[in-house]
């Protein structure tokens, strides 16, 4: 009697990484062999073996375990399984580690207990549940079944070797059997140069433990071999073949021998013929159930991390013909649209405004705007607001026009200046600079007065129209300003997040095999993370805006928790709340000794915007734009000033000067007392951004305590022309 809970059997499982293992093909050389087509693909071993519907494994006992039935009838369930110690001696966990881990193992390693469910009496039978799928497996394959199999006149081996005592030479006579013939265990398999022809010399003797090992071991003793001639009915002419074959020594002879006697011979199944082998022979795991299956082994287990980094934010669905777009036919889509590139307030809170595409960018590198200049600030004795916005000359071919004394900074006018730095969605970079003298310094007078360098920003990966642009600053920038950095999520801290993030969806959104935890458990359990509960601040901040599973949902299908912090703003939000900065674009300009210019991209009407700049002052006084800060006051000229000068705007009486910090920069002067035409656009203060208003009526010391204020100025059409041209 098993009382319950007793452990009836224990079963050491040998591992099988994956069920090719299993398979069995017919080689080629033994086609035609057997009766009919026997080729099952898998090995009856299958059937005895453990396996999961999710998972390539499969879990071997080793002991008299295999052969414990199902049952149909649960009544009639009298164990059920446990993982058991595993292997003696070994204390590695292998239940909780990586199933490539156990993979390397050569031994077993695990093992199944089959404990009682209740008291066994002796000699009742024992039945374990293989699972309703493979109940299911059965029924289905008893419906299906039918006997077509060519059996003909098939006889089992066992029923030929007590029944056939004359042995005929002609293999045709027994179509579904081969022979064995007895032979001493170990001799030679090895192919003789030339052919060996032996008389049967009687037994030999046999050492007392040589049988204890071995028996009547069909393997060691028993030898291929045909008939070539009977002597009479007890004694034959065989050939003795090779046992261990291969397409190109079967048939091979090893030696013959001559009045061998017929009860050293016997019948067997010919190769690949057994019932073992059938074609519609029942192939199927038992099933290990899910409670005991470990879910990182199944095969579509996909770790936190693997799941998070394969979210995508959604896609404008380019396709081929639009991820092949030139440079040239996207210049040329850009004139036929209303608006290419938007300033509007960001999507980052607190971050002011930013930079927007309006049209779809279907592959990466495309340009975002014009190609504009690019100008060299020297670091002055007041810290400028300008030094928010530089970027290292290193990146910018500019690295020697300063020095130890004279440090230069870039400022990238556009996007360059204008766009915003989110740590988890970097989606563009600048592309790469170009620099180029238009103007001869030996005989144009315009020489030194405009940059020689340019550039243009590029999208790094695909973007969709209202897709807000952000650059890399590069995660040291916020060290270097007044911002708390603990409530600032920098990309690893994202990506912590998003596997945190997968973790609870997989809790909360399984299929139905996998028990799972509500809605509110996990939201309760999103809270709990995006509290004081992490160790990483920043990666609780980067949690923080999700509230409820539906926003964690949503996160995911953004993207990620970085993408769910943005919002891909539509064209009518965008022509609401923003400004367009692509109606110009930069060339040679037809102003002599000019340099390069900004045209009309789209004709503008007068009085209609051309583009609106947002202007950087300056701090210092009308000196303060010295190149050298070595020098005194008293040695400044003209010529010490720096070249950014010349992008400034100021008035004589006073002390603070303006940058237009997008394209603005690039439409030259042309006098309206002058001969010929005079300027197409007027510039005028913004009506209807409220710091505008605020500080033109304020104190100018209060504009010069502020470090990133950017005044927006508006470029007006006067008149109708391709150029465009100031006061």
């Amino acid at each position: 009697v098993a009382p319950g809970g007793d452990v009836v059997v224990p079963a050491p499982l040998l591992h099988v990484p994956d069920a090719e293992f299993l398979e069995v093909a017919r080689p080629e050389w033994v086609a035609g062999e057997g009766h009919g087509d026997r080729s099952n693909g898998m090995q009856v071993l299958l059937n005895y073996c453990f396996g999961h519907s999710r998972s390539t494994w499969s879990f071997c006992p080793t002991t008299s375990a295999v052969l414990i039935n199902h049952h149909r009838d649960p009544a009639r369930i009298n164990v059920k399984l446990r993982w058991g110690d595993g292997a003696p001696g070994d204390g590695t966990s292998y239940l909780t580690e990586k199933k490539g881990f156990l993979a390397g193992a050569n031994t077993t390693r695990l093992s199944l207990d089959y404990v009682a469910t209740r008291d066994i009496e002796e000699g009742e039978e024992i039945f374990v549940d293989y699972g309703p799928e493979w109940q299911a497996a059965w029924d289905d394959h008893v419906a299906k079944w039918k006997n077509i199999e060519p059996h003909g006149d098939y006889v089992p081996a066992s029923v030929m070797n007590s029944t056939v005592h004359q042995i005929t030479a002609d293999p045709n006579d027994r179509p579904h059997h081969s022979l064995l013939c007895r032979r001493r265990p170990f001799s030679s398999d090895v192919l003789p140069a030339s052919p060996v022809i032996e008389e049967y010399a009687g037994p030999e003797e046999t050492t007392e433990p040589l049988r204890q090992l071995y028996d009547d071991n069909m393997y060691r003793w028993w030898w291929p071999c045909s008939v070539v001639a009977a002597t009479d009915e007890h004694e034959y002419t065989v050939d003795i073949h090779k046992k261990v074959v291969s397409a190109r020594t079967a048939g091979r002879v090893l030696l013959t021998i001559r009045r061998f006697p017929r009860h050293l011979i016997r019948f067997v199944d010919r190769r690949y013929a057994s019932d073992i082998h059938l074609g519609s022979g029942f192939r199927h795991p038992m099933v290990l159930p899910d409670r005991l299956f470990p879910l990182h082994w199944r095969d579509d287990y996909r770790r936190a991390r693997t799941v998070a980094g394969a979210w995508e934010k959604p896609s404008a669905g380019a396709d081929a013909a639009r991820t092949e777009v030139t440079d040239r036919k996207f210049e040329a889509a850009l004139r036929e649209v209303t608006c290419g590139l938007y300033v509007a307030p960001s999507t980052i809170r607190g971050a002011g405004h930013g930079v927007y595409t309006a049209v779809d960018l279907p592959r990466v590198g495309m340009p975002l705007g014009p190609e504009l200049p690019i100008l060299v600030a020297f670091n002055t004795e007041v810290h400028q607001p300008w030094n928010n916005y530089e970027w290292g000359p290193d990146d910018y071919l500019a690295e020697y026009e300063g020095d130890a004394e004279m440090e230069a900074g870039i400022l990238a006018v556009g996007v360059g200046m204008m766009s915003n730095y989110h740590p988890g969605l970097v989606n563009a970079v600048s592309g790469m600079p170009v620099f180029h003298a238009g103007l001869d310094a030996r005989r144009d007078p315009g020489a030194g007065a405009s940059t020689d360098y340019r550039g243009v920003f590029r999208n790094e990966e695909v973007l969709a129209a209202g897709d807000e642009i952000f650059l890399d600053y590069g995660e040291g920038w916020f060290e270097s300003r007044d911002i708390d950095e603990s409530a600032i999520p920098l990309a690893a801290h994202y990506r912590a997040a998003d596997v945190l993030l997968a973790s609870m969806l997989a809790l909360a959104d399984d299929d139905d095999t996998t028990p799972h935890i509500n809605d509110n458990t996990t939201a309760a359990l999103l809270s709990v993370l995006a509290g004081d509960h992490v160790s990483d601040p920043r990666i609780s901040a980067a949690l923080s805006h999700l509230r409820s599973m539906d926003d964690a949902r949503a996160a995911a299908a953004a993207g990620g928790t970085a993408a769910s912090t943005t919002t891909r703003r539509s064209a009518a939000w965008l022509e609401e709340h923003g400004a367009c900065l692509d109606h110009l674009y930069v060339k040679e300009s037809t102003v002599p000794q000019a340099g390069r210019g900004g045209f009309a991209r789209r004709p503008r009407r007068a009085g209609e915007v051309v583009i609106s700049a947002r202007m950087l002052h300056t701090r210092g006084g009308r000196d303060v734009l010295r190149r050298r800060t070595d020098r005194g006051a008293g040695a400044s000229s003209p010529a010490d000033r720096q070249l950014l000068t010349n992008y400034l705007y100021s008035h004589p009486d006073s002390s603070v000067f303006f940058l237009p910090t997008n394209a603005a920069a690039a439409i030259n002067h042309r006098s309206a007392g002058g001969e010929g035409e005079g300027p197409n656009v007027e510039m005028r203060w913004s009506l209807v951004d409220n710091k505008t208003q605020h500080f033109l009526h304020a104190p100018p010391e209060e504009l010069l305590m502020v470090r990133c204020f950017r005044a927006p100025l508006v470029y007006s059409r006067i008149e109708d022309a391709s150029d465009v041209s100031i006061r």
